[in-house]
């Protein structure tokens, strides 16, 4: 069986994912930010803080949106296809299913089976025993696939905004800075 709608919904995403990059290879090779130092009142701490505002967050949290509706959408598009192809009762409620649990999932395909009537049909029994044994798409079973599931419903009610961090090499954990006046001049 050929796919190509789905398909294509990866395409598109990988697309997303491209800008994505260019956008960000863009902003990490420009002059990009500006490093403070601050001293923590109270205590011999200071703190480093990189101004990173050259950055479009919006515009990424925009493409992340894309490429999660596209990857979601081309599990639809599969799973629509996969139990119309085999099934014949596919409708516009047929969608590619995820829970929070197994058992959730599995009531979830079961009531759906009863309401189509299809409880007893083998392909179908095949499609819901390829769902629970080799697909999982329940968080303890397929947490990637759970995740694009919950960031897709999340990005439909706020941005995605990426935060940004710098992993600083084990050396530089515990990193004393003294003041020049507090250094012995020489003899």
């Amino acid at each position: 069986m050929n796919f190509p709608a789905s398909r294509r919904k990866v395409e598109r995403a990988m697309e997303h994912i491209n800008d994505l990059n260019t956008l960000l290879k863009t902003f990490t090779e420009s002059d990009f930010y500006s490093v403070s130092v601050k001293e923590h009142r109270g205590s011999n701490c200071l703190f480093f803080e990189i101004d990173t505002s050259g950055l479009d967050r919006t515009r990424c949290a925009l493409i992340i949106g894309d490429v999660l509706h596209n990857l979601k959408s081309a599990l639809d598009i599969l799973y629509y296809q996969i139990f119309d192809a085999y099934t014949g009762a596919a409708n516009h409620r047929t969608r590619f299913p995820v829970r929070d649990h197994r058992e959730e999932l599995v009531g979830s395909v079961k009531g759906g089976l009863k309401q189509k009537g299809l409880t007893d049909n083998p392909s179908a029994a095949l499609i819901v025993d390829l769902l629970l044994d080799i697909v999982k798409p329940y968080k303890a079973g397929n947490v990637p696939l759970w995740s694009l599931h919950e960031l897709n419903i999340l990005d439909k009610h706020q941005l995605l905004i990426p935060v940004l961090g710098i992993d600083l090499p084990p050396a530089f954990v515990h990193v004393r800075i003294r003041h020049p006046r507090s250094v012995p001049s020489p003899v």
